[in-house]
């Protein structure tokens, strides 16, 4: 769950107070600009799902 917290104070949505908990940033507050988007190269690559599913689940 705090997974989730840790992501949206990340990008700027909410901040964390000590003793006190997390508050959502109003808008005016200095939230990070948006990324580029992604220019992928044209080139495709197989994979298997199951074993990217594993790999995940390692990672974690």
């Amino acid at each position: 769950m705090f997974k989730a917290y840790y992501l949206l104070e990340a990008r700027g949505l909410i901040r964390a107070r000590p003793r006190s908990g997390y508050y959502v940033n109003a808008r005016g507050d200095s939230l990070p600009p948006e990324p580029d988007a992604s220019c992928p190269d044209g080139e495709s690559t197989e994979l298997a799902i199951s074993e990217r599913i594993f790999d995940i689940l390692d990672s974690s």
